[in-house]
């Protein structure tokens, strides 16, 4: 049987994400990590996640995994000091992802699961961790690993395609609000307001791809203890 994990929201990307590896893997196994750290309504992530399930019995699974005490290794006690060595408000967002991708990748050694994906979008390249030069760094820390590393979203050629597909496949979508669905997915108070303007204005930050390069390299020794521990 084939396997994959997913780092699963509940929002339109990681839905439709969800129905485009179904078409690949016999199983696909939904990850939703709540990092705490004003990271709110994490189990709303259960209200998408139970309509896959009803809608694919057998095929889907969905855990809320703790995921704090990693995120704590990135930055607890230590923000300000990223914030100034890396220049950028960018750190607490590609924190919280990078300690995400590691305990997935953690998840899926555990169960001898081979391969895992995550929801970014072609849409979104300015969000920090969806940079290139983010997925280029996620796709070989997954490879070190022994993980195949998917981006099942970035086989829509737009956003009005995702919801084409999950209206097809008849599954409910909830109420929108500015970009997000809120009841369905978690709600990050520091990462909106990192993209507030994002948000509200449409005015994209552009971060700078040598610092974003060098905070992960600086910190892969970090992400490989969390995924042995």
């Amino acid at each position: 049987m084939s396997e994959v994990a997913f780092l699963f929201s509940g929002g339109v990307d990681s839905t439709a994400g969800t129905l485009r590896l179904l078409e690949t893997f016999d199983r696909v196994h939904l990850l939703t990590f709540d990092i705490g750290h004003g990271v709110v309504f994490v189990e709303g992530s259960r209200t998408s996640a139970s309509r896959l399930l009803a809608r694919f019995p057998g095929r889907v699974t969905h855990q809320i995994e703790p995921a704090r005490a990693d995120m704590d290794r990135l930055v607890r006690g230590r923000l300000l000091t990223l914030r100034r060595t890396y220049g950028s408000r960018f750190v607490w967002c590609l924190s919280c992802k990078a300690a995400m991708h590691a305990a997935q990748i953690r998840w899926c050694r555990a169960r001898d699961i081979e391969d895992a994906a995550d929801g970014s979008s072609r849409d979104t390249p300015y969000y920090v961790e969806q940079m290139p030069v983010s997925l280029e760094f996620f796709r070989a820390f997954y490879a070190k690993h022994g993980i195949r590393f998917h981006h099942p979203v970035h086989a829509f050629a737009s956003r009005e395609e995702e919801i084409r597909l999950i209206d097809q496949a008849g599954l409910a979508r909830g109420r929108t609000l500015l970009g997000r669905n809120p009841g369905t997915q978690p709600f990050c108070i520091g990462g909106n307001f990192v993209y507030a303007g994002s948000t509200v204005f449409k005015v994209h930050p552009a971060f700078d791809p040598v610092r974003v390069r060098r905070f992960l390299e600086d910190h892969e020794p970090v992400l490989d203890a969390i995924v042995r521990d």
